[in-house]
């Protein structure tokens, strides 16, 4: 399963461990114009700041993998059993993460471009804590060093080969999905709301959040009937993949300065009384 609401929230979890941010005076709400936070009244581009850069790059890194779905969804109507199989391999590949990582060495000048820089450790750092995140919870094997496997080489790792889950649970975690996505959107929009960021998009991250909920209720309940486990992943994905994928890709955009934003703010900011007009 993606359960890429999970991921986002792990990413967020990095952001935190590893640029938590300066003093408890930067969470105080940052006005916001087209290109990004104003700093003395000038305006500022929008991916500037390395420290900020780190903490976004770690939430898109940690999501990234799985937009292997836009190309194997199609190829799992065709043959579901050859989508399954090309799931968690070129994109979950520590080689590709490295190689985005070179990418992004040469595109920042060595290095001396701090900014570009730091978002590219993010990403790929993001990349490879999915990787052995699916790893060890999602009960199925992840080709680690893609492409050596069509060389001949050794790449695939699997803690979970041989072990079998009862019918029901593939179910279950497909339905969980949703509740993944909720659990994120949720997190934006209180942290946004707290720090006073990304306003014109919260509204919209509030009805992901309901419509996501809903959609884990629906597919809890449908996972719960004696629907075959081949046909609730057809109702499941299509709807993942279509819908929702492109929408956790577009809030983890447009909120880039929520996730960007240092991470101390949080004992100020969230336990607040959170007063919404988005209900």
């Amino acid at each position: 399963m993606a359960q890429l609401g999970f991921h986002g929230l792990i990413g967020v979890g990095l952001a935190r461990l590893v640029a938590p941010g300066g003093t408890q005076g930067d969470a105080a709400p940052v006005p916001q114009t087209p290109l990004g936070p104003v700093a003395g009244g000038a305006r500022t581009p929008a991916l500037a700041d390395p420290a900020g850069n780190l903490r976004w790059g770690l939430v898109v890194g940690s999501i990234l993998p799985d937009t292997d779905l836009f190309l194997l969804g199609p190829l799992y109507l065709i043959s579901a059993q050859l989508g399954l199989a090309m799931h968690r391999t070129f994109t979950h590949s520590l080689l590709v993460a490295a190689a985005v990582l070179a990418y992004f060495r040469l595109r920042s000048s060595g290095g001396r471009d701090t900014a570009c820089w730091n978002l590219g450790i993010g990403i790929a750092t993001g990349m490879a804590v999915h990787s052995l995140t699916d790893l060890i919870v999602w009960f199925s094997g992840v080709d680690l060093l893609w492409p050596l496997g069509v060389l001949g080489l050794p790449s695939w790792v699997n803690f979970w080969e041989g072990h079998v889950n009862p019918p029901i649970v593939p179910k279950l975690l497909g339905a969980a999905d949703y509740l993944a996505f909720a659990l994120y959107y949720r997190y934006l929009y209180n942290r946004a709301q707290a720090l006073g960021t990304d306003q014109a998009f919260v509204p919209r991250v509030h009805r992901y959040f309901q419509l996501s909920l809903a959609l884990w209720v629906v597919y809890t309940g449908l996972a719960l009937t004696p629907i075959a486990a081949g046909l609730f992943d057809i109702v499941h994905y299509a709807v993942f993949i279509v819908v929702f994928l492109p929408m956790v890709l577009q809030a983890t955009w447009r909120m880039r300065s929520t996730l960007s934003a240092p991470g101390h703010g949080d004992a100020a900011g969230v336990r607040a009384p959170l007063v919404s007009r988005h209900r």
